[in-house]
């Protein structure tokens, strides 16, 4: 394997680039001066160095706090009541620029495979569980099941229910998932700002 098919490999890597649009990645890379590659270089290189998960939340972050906590959870500003569970840090994300919610969230880091697996292997269970403990002993209200319409979101939701559905009962707090404003078998990430406000304020 030569240099080139060794980049087009790693390009082939990230996530929905196949082979032939990975190639289109190296080619573009050769093209480019060397002032580019250097500066592509050293940018991952840094953003990989500074990459950090919020102890918390364990969103993906770039600064926080002494505490560890990213600037949502360090924030005083936002609603405590209110703890969306959601599979990734794009869906997080994708909520933040919609601004259609002002809790807190937790990042699962996947979904569950419909099929009998480890569940460690595919999502922060143990995680969640120690931040469930924080916030049901504070001012906790309702945990929004965040989770995007595909059949694995909605089996990795139904799991989620059954394992709060104890201690949420034990004191008073509501479990919730978002509304039918999305589409069945849509990504949360991919749906736009009023869908999401809908999908929010219909959740049930």
């Amino acid at each position: 394997m030569n240099e080139f098919e060794k980049l087009t490999e790693l390009f082939r890597k990230f996530p929905g680039v196949g082979t032939r649009q990975a190639g289109r990645f190296a080619h573009f890379i050769i093209r480019q001066n060397g002032d580019y590659v250097s500066n592509l270089a050293n940018s991952i290189q840094r953003v990989k160095k500074s990459a950090r998960f919020c102890s918390r939340c364990q969103r993906l972050a770039f600064s926080t706090s002494d505490e560890g906590l990213c600037s949502i959870c360090s924030s005083p500003n936002r609603d405590h009541s209110l703890l969306m569970i959601v599979g990734k840090d794009a869906d997080l994300d994708h909520i933040e620029r919609a601004g259609v919610y002002e809790g807190e969230y937790f990042v699962l880091g996947g979904v569950l495979p419909m099929r009998d697996e480890e569940v460690s292997k595919f999502i922060r269970l143990d995680a969640l569980e120690r931040v469930l403990d924080y916030y049901l002993d504070s001012e906790l209200q309702e945990v929004v099941l965040g989770l995007s319409l595909t059949p694995e979101g909605e089996y990795t939701n139904d799991f989620l229910a059954k394992k709060i559905e104890v201690l949420a009962s034990e004191r008073d707090i509501k479990i919730s998932s978002l509304g039918r404003g999305l589409s069945v078998g849509s990504e949360l990430e991919y749906s736009d700002k009023d869908t999401l406000r809908y999908a929010f304020m219909s959740r049930k």
